[in-house]
């Protein structure tokens, strides 16, 4: 039998040719992944885009109003969004007896579609407001009352109604725009997207000693502190939801900011937020509603966003029903509130 030599180099050539071509297998495969993933994101935006474009706008408002003597039309082109803090750790239809919950944490997202700019309204969650109440275990409406705004998701089971009546109570407060979206999210939803982020760091705006918290230190919130962070409150203080709602508005922009660059770097942290939030949320927004607005708000390489408050007078009165119980009202400066939706959803035409 005749043997073959065959050379060390020659062998090294051959080692170095195949691992050439398995290198080269790797890299087309891995583009092929890569390609899929930017190409299901597109169809998403795609989907997203064609959806938010057939969203019939409120009938509650007229397109052109008139307001101090200037000329305003409806933006057609604003997508907006409720995201509500529901004070429950679940989201379920519940039974008559239940109490549904009520949303601790109310802001208003408006996104122009044109021009990629978003807004942000927060609303005190104790403003007076009419609002419909409904039959126990039914959509059927007993009567419209005037309650706090955040006992609007109450009056409807825990379930769709509830947050349909949440948004809806908004929108009346808002002058009826639009708001045909809504995000709701119970109480560990919030250390949940929290963490999914690796935590989110802020300079606190007050002292959470349970949590190792001091005012103006700078800390990165981590599981149970960072839901503490954005619910604790004053009760002996009429004051003391407002300055929360500062600290929710405060916690909401750090969560942004941190998580949009990591998003831009890498789209799929964008599903996997969704998959996460998905466990612990009721929403109408599809995974293609959330793609389509995520790339308006990166289209321009950075997020930023105006946000607004209410103005207004912060009161309390006795409850009639509970011995030595009182309860905080807001009351919104209806000017400056006004001058807020023009700003938001509005443009000016003469």
């Amino acid at each position: 039998m005749k043997r073959i030599r065959t050379s060390t180099k020659a062998r090294d050539n051959r080692l170095i040719k195949l691992l050439k071509r398995i290198v080269l297998v790797l890299f087309i495969l891995f583009l092929c992944v890569v390609i899929a993933g930017v190409g299901a994101f597109e169809y998403l935006k795609i989907q997203g885009k064609n959806a938010s474009q057939g969203v019939a706008v409120g009938d509650t408002y007229s397109e052109i109003i008139e307001y101090d003597g200037k000329k305003y039309k409806y933006n057609e082109n604003m997508v907006t969004v409720a995201f509500l803090g529901i004070d429950k750790t679940e989201l379920t239809d519940l039974g008559e007896s239940d109490f549904a919950g009520a949303s601790d944490a109310m802001m208003v997202v408006a996104i122009d579609t044109r021009s990629k700019k978003a807004r942000v309204i927060a609303l005190p969650r104790e403003i007076m407001t009419e609002m419909n109440t409904y039959y126990d275990g039914t959509d059927e409406v007993r009567q419209q009352e005037v309650h706090q705004l955040y006992l609007a998701y109450s009056y409807g089971g825990g379930g769709e109604l509830s947050c349909q009546n949440a948004v809806e109570t908004i929108s009346r407060v808002l002058y009826g725009v639009s708001v045909p979206y809504y995000y709701a999210l119970d109480l560990d939803g919030i250390a949940a997207l929290n963490d999914a982020i690796g935590g989110v760091v802020i300079k606190p705006k007050c002292d959470i000693p349970a949590y190792d918290i001091v005012k103006d230190k700078v800390t990165t919130l981590k599981g149970d502190a960072s839901q503490s962070y954005v619910r604790t409150r004053d009760t002996e203080n009429a004051e003391g939801s407002l300055e929360r709602l500062d600290r929710q508005v405060q916690y909401v922009e750090s969560f942004v900011m941190q998580v949009a660059p990591a998003i831009m770097t890498d789209i799929t942290k964008l599903y996997r937020l969704y998959d996460v939030g998905s466990q612990y949320s009721r929403t109408n927004l599809t995974a293609s509603d959330a793609a389509y607005l995520a790339s308006l708000l990166m289209s321009g390489g950075s997020v930023t966003f105006d946000t607004y408050t209410i103005d207004g007078e912060m009161t309390t009165y006795e409850d009639e029903t509970l011995e030595n119980t009182s309860h905080a009202a807001f009351y919104p400066d209806e000017d400056s509130l006004m001058k807020t939706v023009l700003d938001v959803f509005y443009t000016r035409i003469g």
